[in-house]
Protein backbone atom coordinates (compact mmCIF):
# COMPACT_ATOMS: atom_id res chain seq x y z
CA UNK A 1 0.00 0.00 0.00
CA UNK A 2 1.36 3.41 -0.94
CA UNK A 3 1.50 6.19 1.63
CA UNK A 4 -0.70 9.22 1.14
CA UNK A 5 0.91 11.75 -1.16
CA UNK A 6 0.92 15.28 0.22
CA UNK A 7 0.94 17.99 -2.42
CA UNK A 8 1.04 21.59 -1.34
CA UNK A 9 -0.11 24.50 -3.42
CA UNK A 10 1.61 27.79 -2.75
CA UNK A 11 -0.68 30.69 -1.99
CA UNK A 12 0.43 32.83 -4.92
CA UNK A 13 -2.43 32.68 -7.37
CA UNK A 14 -4.77 30.77 -5.04
CA UNK A 15 -8.48 31.42 -4.93
CA UNK A 16 -9.91 30.66 -1.49
CA UNK A 17 -13.60 31.06 -0.67
CA UNK A 18 -14.13 33.43 2.27
CA UNK A 19 -16.26 30.76 3.99
CA UNK A 20 -13.24 28.45 4.01
CA UNK A 21 -10.95 31.24 5.21
CA UNK A 22 -13.37 32.04 8.03
CA UNK A 23 -13.57 28.38 9.06
CA UNK A 24 -9.86 27.56 8.77
CA UNK A 25 -8.57 30.91 9.98
CA UNK A 26 -6.34 33.43 8.32
CA UNK A 27 -2.69 33.11 7.38
CA UNK A 28 -0.33 33.15 10.37
CA UNK A 29 1.55 36.43 9.98
CA UNK A 30 3.82 35.61 12.93
CA UNK A 31 5.72 33.28 10.59
CA UNK A 32 6.46 36.42 8.57
CA UNK A 33 7.57 35.05 5.22
CA UNK A 34 8.28 31.34 4.70
CA UNK A 35 5.83 28.44 5.16
CA UNK A 36 2.95 30.85 5.79
CA UNK A 37 0.89 29.30 2.99
CA UNK A 38 2.05 25.78 3.86
CA UNK A 39 1.00 26.14 7.50
CA UNK A 40 -2.43 27.38 6.42
CA UNK A 41 -2.78 24.53 3.96
CA UNK A 42 -1.87 21.97 6.65
CA UNK A 43 -4.57 23.47 8.88
CA UNK A 44 -7.03 23.19 6.00
CA UNK A 45 -6.14 19.51 5.45
CA UNK A 46 -6.61 18.83 9.17
CA UNK A 47 -10.11 20.31 8.90
CA UNK A 48 -10.97 18.07 5.95
CA UNK A 49 -10.52 20.58 3.13
CA UNK A 50 -9.05 19.69 -0.24
CA UNK A 51 -7.25 21.80 -2.79
CA UNK A 52 -7.31 21.60 -6.55
CA UNK A 53 -4.72 22.84 -8.98
CA UNK A 54 -5.30 24.04 -12.50
CA UNK A 55 -2.44 22.36 -14.31
CA UNK A 56 -2.65 24.42 -17.49
CA UNK A 57 -2.69 27.77 -15.69
CA UNK A 58 0.35 29.94 -16.34
CA UNK A 59 1.78 32.17 -13.65
CA UNK A 60 5.20 33.79 -13.53
CA UNK A 61 6.54 33.21 -10.02
CA UNK A 62 10.11 32.78 -8.83
CA UNK A 63 11.02 30.50 -5.94
CA UNK A 64 14.38 31.79 -4.77
CA UNK A 65 16.80 34.42 -5.99
CA UNK A 66 18.13 32.13 -8.70
CA UNK A 67 18.02 28.45 -9.64
CA UNK A 68 20.85 25.97 -10.11
CA UNK A 69 20.82 22.43 -11.46
CA UNK A 70 22.93 19.91 -9.59
CA UNK A 71 23.39 16.17 -9.34
CA UNK A 72 22.25 15.01 -5.87
CA UNK A 73 21.29 11.37 -6.39
CA UNK A 74 19.63 12.57 -9.60
CA UNK A 75 19.48 15.86 -11.47
CA UNK A 76 17.68 18.42 -9.34
CA UNK A 77 16.65 22.02 -9.79
CA UNK A 78 17.41 23.87 -6.57
CA UNK A 79 16.11 27.36 -5.81
CA UNK A 80 18.85 29.44 -4.18
CA UNK A 81 17.70 31.65 -1.34
CA UNK A 82 19.62 34.25 0.61
CA UNK A 83 21.00 33.30 4.03
CA UNK A 84 18.20 35.35 5.64
CA UNK A 85 15.54 33.39 3.75
CA UNK A 86 17.15 30.14 4.91
CA UNK A 87 16.88 31.46 8.47
CA UNK A 88 13.11 31.80 8.02
CA UNK A 89 12.78 28.44 6.29
CA UNK A 90 14.54 26.62 9.13
CA UNK A 91 12.94 28.63 11.95
CA UNK A 92 9.45 28.26 10.56
CA UNK A 93 9.97 24.58 9.79
CA UNK A 94 10.61 23.97 13.48
CA UNK A 95 7.64 26.14 14.49
CA UNK A 96 5.20 24.52 12.04
CA UNK A 97 6.39 21.00 12.87
CA UNK A 98 5.32 21.45 16.49
CA UNK A 99 1.73 22.30 15.65
CA UNK A 100 -0.76 19.57 16.63
CA UNK A 101 -2.50 19.35 13.24
CA UNK A 102 0.69 18.73 11.25
CA UNK A 103 1.07 15.12 10.14
CA UNK A 104 4.12 13.04 10.95
CA UNK A 105 4.44 12.31 7.21
CA UNK A 106 4.75 16.00 6.37
CA UNK A 107 7.31 16.49 9.15
CA UNK A 108 9.46 13.59 7.91
CA UNK A 109 9.23 14.64 4.24
CA UNK A 110 10.01 18.25 5.12
CA UNK A 111 12.95 17.30 7.37
CA UNK A 112 14.47 15.37 4.48
CA UNK A 113 14.31 18.53 2.36
CA UNK A 114 15.94 20.50 5.16
CA UNK A 115 18.77 17.99 5.40
CA UNK A 116 19.38 18.46 1.69
CA UNK A 117 19.58 22.22 2.24
CA UNK A 118 21.96 21.77 5.18
CA UNK A 119 24.25 19.80 2.88
CA UNK A 120 23.84 21.82 -0.31
CA UNK A 121 23.95 25.45 0.77
CA UNK A 122 27.08 25.46 2.96
CA UNK A 123 28.89 23.23 0.44
CA UNK A 124 27.90 24.83 -2.85
CA UNK A 125 26.75 28.40 -2.32
CA UNK A 126 28.74 31.37 -1.06
CA UNK A 127 28.83 32.88 1.52
CA UNK A 128 29.13 29.43 3.12
CA UNK A 129 29.77 30.59 6.70
CA UNK A 130 26.79 32.93 6.60
CA UNK A 131 24.54 30.09 5.41
CA UNK A 132 25.68 27.84 8.25
CA UNK A 133 25.22 30.64 10.80
CA UNK A 134 21.71 31.53 9.59
CA UNK A 135 20.60 27.88 9.45
CA UNK A 136 21.76 27.39 13.05
CA UNK A 137 20.09 30.64 14.19
CA UNK A 138 16.87 29.59 12.47
CA UNK A 139 16.89 26.22 14.22
CA UNK A 140 17.66 27.89 17.58
CA UNK A 141 14.94 30.52 17.22
CA UNK A 142 12.42 27.90 16.11
CA UNK A 143 13.18 25.81 19.19
CA UNK A 144 12.85 28.95 21.35
CA UNK A 145 9.50 29.76 19.68
CA UNK A 146 10.57 33.11 18.25
CA UNK A 147 8.37 34.51 15.50
CA UNK A 148 8.13 37.67 13.39
CA UNK A 149 10.96 39.47 11.61
CA UNK A 150 14.53 38.41 12.25
CA UNK A 151 16.00 40.50 15.05
CA UNK A 152 19.67 39.65 14.56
Amino acid sequence: MLGRLILLLISSGSLIPMEAMNDIGYLDGSLFIDLVDTEWYLRAIAKGYQSYGVCDAIMNHALGDKVIRIWFGRMRTVPIHSPLRLYYIFRNSVLVSTRPYVSRKWIIDHCLKLVQRIILFPCLVAPRRKYILMILRGLRDGILGRTGKYRG
